[in-house]
């Protein structure tokens, strides 16, 4: 029987500057998530895409040096090929402008997701979660998006809720 492949996410901007911004709104709540995939044995990528839009206010080095993440997923030919498939879907059902550069770049960061088989993508865009949900009803990604406005475990279980024994 194969071995099950490992669980992965891809964290976008809008994540990883909160996860790192101690006075965001929803600091704790991308801790918890981060604190989750460590005990949980989960990858967590941080694209090249990430990685630029990151450094135009700090420097990533700083997250780098955990060790707690894979740096800098490049973005290859069949990922611009899907990126283009998921914004003129996008476009042709009418989910707003897809030219803009950050929605640009999250179409392209759902696009690595999944031709990489990334299991989930965390992110505090609202959007963005609505475009990979459409995507993922569509039949175009299986990607499970997170929104990580409030903590909620039962997205690693299936929907399964823990119980509070």
């Amino acid at each position: 029987m194969p071995k099950p492949q490992r669980k992965s996410v891809i964290l976008d901007t809008c994540f990883l500057v909160t996860l790192y911004n101690d006075t965001y709104p929803l600091h704790a709540i991308a801790k918890q998530y981060y604190e989750y995939f460590i005990d949980n044995d989960i990858f967590m990528h941080i694209p090249a895409i990430v990685v630029e839009e990151y450094e135009i206010k700090e420097p990533i080095d700083a997250i780098e040096a955990t060790g707690n993440f894979i740096i800098g997923m490049p973005y290859g030919r069949d990922d611009a090929k899907k990126a283009a498939e998921f914004k003129n879907k996008l476009s042709a059902v009418g989910r707003g402008s897809t030219s803009k550069d950050a929605v640009s770049n999250d179409i392209k960061l759902l696009a690595q997701a999944t031709n990489n088989d990334i299991t989930y993508f965390i992110t505090t865009d609202e959007t963005l979660k609505n475009h990979c949900e459409f995507l993922n009803t569509s039949g175009d990604s299986k990607t499970i998006p997170i929104f990580a406005d409030n903590y909620d475990e039962s997205i690693f279980n299936g929907g399964q809720l823990a119980l509070g024994v």
